[in-house]
């Protein structure tokens, strides 16, 4: 899984220490998380407080996405697992309240009623292997948010996130889910671009029928705007279309002229490189510049030298 040097925990470690909180790492953890409690569907945050469910946050970095999800869900348990051991020093210190694990020193067999990872998946070159392993951890709901269409992508970031990323099923789990969010206009927004929310569930503990249906309705519609936002771009695009060929005939015939302009002051400079009169202009030139006068000296000195 950590094929790659960038999601490795020394990778992450020399982050944590070095630049994270300075870079603004705390602010957009807690930004991400309150964005995806912002969004989720009423009936999973129905669920997750009426039964007090346990939380797991993969990816947690210092714990401030548990912080938001305390306030959300003050009854639920709730545990921050990441891959770096400095993360996770930090995370104790900054929230004693929460349970914090690497991920090595997780229990293979523990558990948690919902797994939450926050833009961890694009750090990724096979997102899927690592939601296969997510998955391992969860008993009812998997929820995940990643960029959206991200072009171009963060130097950290491997993959890239479309309508087609998530299949319907990823092993036992079913989509139930999935929505994008613009965040550029959101207040104090830390994202430019777009975010994707996805909800899985296991169908041992979900209606499977109800919130699929609502997820493809959801689906259809978030594509459907996106499709009219696109269009409504290209319609844009078509309607500067004459304008621009206009423009581009203008640029086209004023090139024309000063290439006319050129080969004529061309051919008028040859003529004139020809004629008795540039000639006469050089002789003078020469002249002039002392050439000629040292001419005639040497002849005059010659001329006295043979009498």
């Amino acid at each position: 899984m950590m094929s790659n040097h960038v999601n490795s925990s020394a990778y992450w470690d020399a982050r944590f220490d070095q630049d994270w909180e300075t870079a603004g790492g705390r602010d957009q953890t807690r930004f991400f998380c309150s964005l995806a409690l912002r969004y989720l569907p009423k009936w999973l945050a129905n669920d997750l407080r009426t039964r007090a469910l346990s939380i797991c946050d993969w990816g947690c970095a210092q714990g401030d996405g548990l912080d938001a999800l305390a306030e959300s869900f003050p009854e639920s348990k709730l545990t921050g697992v990441d891959v770096a051991p400095a993360a996770i020093e930090r995370a104790r210190a900054l929230f004693p309240g929460h349970s914090f694990h690497t991920l090595d020193d997780l229990p293979k067999d523990a558990t948690f009623d919902l797994v939450f990872c926050s833009n961890v998946l694009e750090h990724f070159d096979q997102p899927l292997e690592l939601m296969h392993q997510m998955l391992q951890h969860a008993r009812r709901y998997a929820l995940v948010l990643v960029p959206f269409r991200e072009a171009p992508r963060i130097d950290e970031h491997l993959s890239t996130f479309d309508y087609n990323s998530f299949p319907l099923r990823i092993g036992a789990f079913h989509l139930l889910h999935f929505r994008v969010i613009p965040c550029a206009s959101l207040p104090k927004s830390r994202w430019s671009g777009e975010q994707m929310l996805v909800v899985f569930g296991h169908p041992d503990h979900v209606d499977l029928g109800e919130y699929r249906l609502q997820a493809l309705v959801q689906g259809m519609a978030d594509a459907e705007a996106d499709l009219r936002k696109r269009l409504g771009w290209l319609e844009n695009q078509l309607a500067e279309v004459p304008e621009k060929r206009r423009a581009l005939q203008k640029s086209l015939e004023r090139q024309e002229e000063l290439e006319r302009a050129l080969e004529s002051t061309r051919q008028q400079l040859a003529e004139a490189r020809a004629s008795k009169a540039w000639r006469l202009a050089n002789r003078c030139h020469a002249f002039a510049s002392g050439t000629g006068l040292r001419t005639v000296a040497s002849g005059l000195r010659s001329r006295l030298t043979r009498r």
